[in-house]
């Protein structure tokens, strides 16, 4: 949980300046700036992406820890079955190589 409070914290000082930098740009007051954001900005869109951005981060960082609890081989094997076994001399495809045929005198 403290990583998804961390990252969000983040995505939200970004979103917050990837809308300020250009009014601060062109108004070459910070305070001034900042008070046009805060006038214009829809609130409504800028709270929903913020909500997208914590189930996004949410998600990543939960399954970071399952993976690094359980480890990636049986991350793996769980989502996706039983893999293919390596054969040493075996086909570059990873099919298991065929056992040589006896021959009979």
């Amino acid at each position: 949980m403290w990583k998804t409070a961390i990252y969000l914290l983040a995505a939200l000082v970004v979103q917050y300046l990837e809308h300020l930098v250009p009014l601060w740009w062109r108004a070459r007051d910070l305070s001034a700036a900042n008070r046009q954001l805060l006038n214009e900005i829809v609130w409504p869109h800028f709270w929903a992406i913020q909500l997208w951005l914590v189930v996004l981060i949410f998600v990543y960082c939960a399954a970071r820890e399952l993976i690094r609890i359980l480890g990636r081989e049986r991350i793996v094997h769980i989502y996706f079955g039983h893999p293919v076994p390596r054969v040493a001399g075996g086909s570059s495809h990873g099919a298991p190589s065929r056992p040589e045929q006896e021959t009979r005198s």
